[in-house]
């Protein structure tokens, strides 16, 4: 049976580890951006559309709830969880 924690810290250590993720992806996309967009439009997360200013980069309706989760609280989706994979290699 679980037990609910009500220490502030375990929420802290998830608070941390979240933001922790976030900055090496926001990193990775700043050092590797060709890289990071052929790699997430190979996954079909990001989509691109052209238009008359120049091609514009979307994240795909399908996957777009597990990049806010992600983003906002290092959530990892299965999606997620292979796009970490596709990084590391």
């Amino acid at each position: 049976m679980l037990h609910h924690c009500y220490r502030k810290c375990c929420s802290v250590v998830t608070k941390n580890a979240a933001l922790e993720i976030t900055e090496n992806a926001a990193f990775l996309i700043t050092v590797h951006n060709k890289k990071v967009i052929r790699l997430l439009k190979r996954h079909n997360v990001l989509l691109s559309a052209e238009e008359k200013d120049g091609i514009k980069l979307f994240i795909n309706d399908q996957h777009k709830e597990d990049v806010v989760r992600f983003v906002k609280d290092g959530t990892i989706s299965k999606i997620i969880s292979n796009l970490i994979k596709a990084f590391s290699e």
